[in-house]
């Protein structure tokens, strides 16, 4: 199999892997505008009359880029350098809940059971939280509030139909959470992407695959587009580092294979 020009027909998945067990860490399956990049520092050699001699490159350098088509928590996490905790009934984790409940009887019911004390609600005025009441631990009064659990005795001033703003934590039994703490920074990774090809002259399809053994997340700058609508994106960047166990200095290689399907 000698192949020579082939046509890139689409990347359909990046892989992120341990390099102490080789455990899968992060499998992206929809990446936009993903591109290989190397780079070289050139040292020109002149002589004495400032001609042009030769040119001497050291410092490879290559990367990979892509946007994720989905907001990521398994990229997100390798990003931060942290693990995703994932809740349960033994292990939760404190959560906001933002709420706005109508009154019914003089009483708004929560959909949660606050984690502390609830000091304030708030009265809706045209959509907006106008109007602040306190909490009183005995008694319902013209401004105080009290509450048992999750229910809520509005003051005897609200009315039945008003709007109550409500916000507070709970611990939540369902739940993922990761942490971006400010001493916590990617880990070296390997890194293979998966590229469909065709070949130009017999149009037959090919699997090509750039494997990084060394790799690490760039950390200097990363952004989640948090727009609604299908319109959530999560662009990353990997930085490919010398293998220096490797006898060849190796940044990362590219493999075709027959696609066997």
């Amino acid at each position: 199999m000698d192949i020579k020009d082939l046509i890139i027909v689409r990347c359909p998945q990046v892989l992120f892997k341990s390099i102490d067990d080789d455990s899968l860490l992060a499998r992206l399956k929809s990446n936009d505008t993903p591109t290989l990049e190397v780079t070289s520092n050139a040292n020109e050699v002149n002589d004495a009359f400032g001609n042009l001699i030769d040119t001497i490159y050291n410092a490879k350098k290559g990367k990979f880029s892509a946007t994720h088509t989905y907001l990521s928590l398994d990229l997100m996490g390798l990003q931060f350098g942290a693990d995703k905790e994932v809740a349960s009934a033994t292990k939760t984790i404190p959560v906001p809940s933002i709420e706005i409940a109508t009154v019914a009887d003089g009483k708004i019911t929560l959909k949660h059971k606050p984690n502390s004390e609830l000091r304030y609600i708030h009265k809706l005025v045209n959509n907006d939280p106008a109007i602040k009441y306190e909490l009183d631990s005995t008694t319902a009064d013209a401004e105080h509030f009290t509450i048992n659990e999750k229910e809520v005795t509005v003051p005897t001033s609200v009315k039945n139909g008003d709007k109550i703003f409500v916000e507070y934590e709970y611990n939540a039994e369902e739940a993922v959470q990761i942490s971006n703490t400010v001493d916590a920074f990617p880990q070296t990774i390997k890194t293979i992407i998966q590229v469909i090809c065709k070949n130009v002259c017999d149009k037959k399809l090919y699997l090509g695959y750039v494997i990084a053994e060394k790799g690490m997340l760039d950390a200097t700058s990363y952004s989640f587009a948090l727009k609604g609508g299908g319109e959530s994106n999560h662009p990353f960047v990997v930085n490919f580092n010398t293998d220096v166990c490797d006898e060849n200095g190796e940044l990362f290689r590219f493999v075709l294979v027959p696609d066997e399907e």
